[in-house]
């Protein structure tokens, strides 16, 4: 590990070279300044957790302040200017972060005259032409080189404190035993290797909340790989390992009972609870090559792993290999849970993720807390970003969101703020679907149907899906259905339940044959979603009861095989014959096998006479 760091005053142009320097070489970790001019504190203070600043203490021994790592320079004992970095990313032909090539875009010109002042000025106009291409932002450049001097506004940068946990057996009553089983495991490998043991994130922020997250993950402070397949060798378990992210997941359910006989304490834990594997994360930060695009990552610090996520409130750890008794909190993440407020880490949060535009809702309406006022603001500045995430992302997020207990609370928000119309014009929120909505997505579905899924979504999700878009125009819900990526056998029922809403409303005194009609082209989870949606209309639900318990069972005595023995050529009318005699069963002209051949026989001369008079 080589340490980029500056004893200097730092400028733009020595944070760009310092950051561009991180970005070229793997092995390097990147110092915060001791030192900056009053801009570049002030660039540094809006956009801090963007950059991969780390505290220089940690990198230094604690009695002799010496570095405990070799010191990066360019061969001559100095660090490279941005231009200079610049070029080698150019030449290497690295794809960078628009807001990183913003920032060596900025050192470049903040030199006295700009790129006019190098001895090859059309050299250094050809780095800024790359760095233009990659995203680089004049208008940023132009703003903090005009940056008055009233204008700076300075404080202090965040620092990780560890906060100790008051009231900690209440917060270990809320923690599945199983939890604490796994815990046990992970560090019993960890210890060995010296790994600190981390929980982050929506674990920590439930469990603050008192609650308890079902998922359970570990970030290690180090290599989780290697963790994995520790632990895989030395209680068994499969090990599926994803080395460009440093992360692993370990299939433990099938070893557990040599993890019961190695931890004997927990032999009584509720074995139904438990899932089939867990995962283990190496710590890292990571940054984005393109906007709304999957992010580059390197193995890091906790602290830095902390500030990649996507809001304050996500942003706290707790070490398990020690007490459990600390929060570690870099972010002012518990600040913000006191107040409630959901607050993203940097201006550029939703560019990097717009998905995360659907979890900020998403948060604010499961803890009751409220969007942060510049938050809500930078949101909607990214609204138009989602034109550039795909639709499958896109309907995952929609579908977390009927996953939670109140679903129509994230739709109502989201249409009150626009994000709804930003999707697809026509697509918007009405306040009668709240119950509806929240009946659809209920456990109830699966007694209507004998399936588990619906292709690739939930029962719940896809019959909040039909109620969701039970009401837009037809045309409409066919581009956003395209657009959202769903299969040929969604979209069509989504489409059908749709015009079917139109028409059973109307069908008030209408024989069984006129519903069994309409009812026939939806199956169980259709059904189910239509009598979600049609609550209000009691003629509707009868029909729909009707329907599952006998009308759709009724069919005709004869068959096709009576028509052939009858004379009759094979064709379409047996389906006229059928369908008929179908519909006078319904509807009590049939009542018996004698009134069916009376009935069949009266058609066939009636269809007779029509063909005659119609030759």
């Amino acid at each position: 590990m080589r340490l980029i760091l500056t004893e200097e005053r730092a400028d733009f142009d020595t944070i760009g070279g310092m950051l561009g320097t991180f970005l070229c070489y793997a092995d390097t970790a990147l110092l915060l300044p001791q030192e900056l001019t009053p801009a570049a504190a002030c660039l540094l203070n809006e956009f801090y957790f963007k950059f991969p600043f780390e505290d220089p203490s940690q990198y230094q021994d604690e009695e002799t302040g010496e570095w405990l790592a070799e010191r990066f320079d360019d061969g001559a004992g100095c660090l490279l200017h941005s231009w200079q970095i610049a070029k080698q990313l150019m030449n290497e032909g690295k794809t960078l972060d628009a807001f990183y090539a913003s920032v060596l875009l900025l050192g470049i010109y903040s030199i006295p005259d700009g790129v006019e002042s190098f001895s090859n000025t059309k050299e250094a106009e050809q780095v800024s032409t790359y760095l233009i291409a990659q995203g680089a932002e004049e208008s940023f450049v132009e703003h903090w080189l005009n940056l008055e001097a009233t204008e700076l506004y300075l404080k202090p940068f965040p620092v990780l404190v560890k906060l100790k946990i008051d009231s900690i057996s209440t917060f270990l009553k809320n923690i599945p035993l199983w939890h604490s089983l796994m815990e046990k495991v992970v560090t019993s490998v960890t210890c060995e290797k010296g790994y600190p043991v981390y929980v982050v994130g929506g674990y920590v922020r439930d469990l603050l909340c008192g609650g308890v997250s079902s998922d359970l993950d570990f970030i290690i402070e180090g290599d989780a790989i290697p963790v994995a397949k520790a632990l895989s060798q030395r209680y068994g378990g499969k090990v599926f390992l994803h080395h460009a992210f440093g992360t692993a997941r370990w299939r433990f359910r099938p070893v557990l009972a040599k993890l019961l006989e190695e931890f004997p304490v927990f032999k009584d834990l509720n074995t139904e609870e438990l899932p089939e594997s867990m995962d283990l994360i190496s710590a890292r930060t990571e940054w984005y090559l393109k906007e709304a695009q999957l992010p580059q990552v390197r193995k890091s610090t906790i602290r830095l792993d902390l500030q990649r996520r996507d809001f304050t409130i996500n942003t706290l750890g707790i070490r398990v290999d020690q007490n459990f008794d600390e929060v570690l909190d870099c972010c002012g993440g518990l600040q913000d849970m006191a107040n409630k407020l959901i607050r993203v880490l940097h201006p550029r949060s939703f560019v990097d993720d717009p998905t995360r535009i659907f979890r900020a809702v998403r948060y604010e309406q499961r803890l009751d807390f409220q969007i942060e006022e510049l938050t809500m603001s930078w949101m909607k500045e990214a609204f138009p970003l989602l034109s550039q995430v795909s639709g499958d992302r896109i309907r995952h997020e929609l579908s977390l969101m009927l996953g939670e207990k109140n679903p129509q609370k994230n739709f109502s928000r989201m249409d009150e703020i626009g994000l709804m119309t930003t999707i697809q014009p026509q697509f918007r929120w009405i306040d009668g679907l709240a119950k509806p909505l929240q009946d659809a997505c209920s456990d109830e579905v699966a007694a209507w149907t004998g399936k588990r899924d619906y292709g690739n979504l939930s029962l719940q999700e896809m019959a909040g899906y039909l109620v969701l878009f039970s009401q837009m125009p037809n045309s409409e819900l066919k581009q956003l259905l395209n657009k959202l990526r769903f299969s040929a056998q969604q979209q069509r029922l989504c489409l059908v339940v749709n015009s079917s809403c139109q028409i059973v409303s109307a069908l008030e005194g209408a024989e069984p044959s006129v519903w069994v009609k309409t009812l026939d082209t939806l199956d169980d989870v259709g059904l189910y979603a239509l009598s979600c949606l049609t609550q209000e209309y009691p003629w509707v639900q009868a029909a729909i009861n009707m329907y599952r318990q006998r009308w759709r069972f009724v069919k005709p005595i004869v068959s096709g095989e009576n028509f052939r023995a009858m004379g009759i050529p094979a064709g379409p009318i047996y389906t006229v014959l059928l369908n008929a005699l179908r519909d006078a069963w319904l509807d009590g002209e049939i009542a018996n096998e004698d009134e069916e051949q009376t009935f069949l026989m009266k058609f066939l001369r009636e269809d007779g006479r029509k063909n005659e008079s119609s030759s």
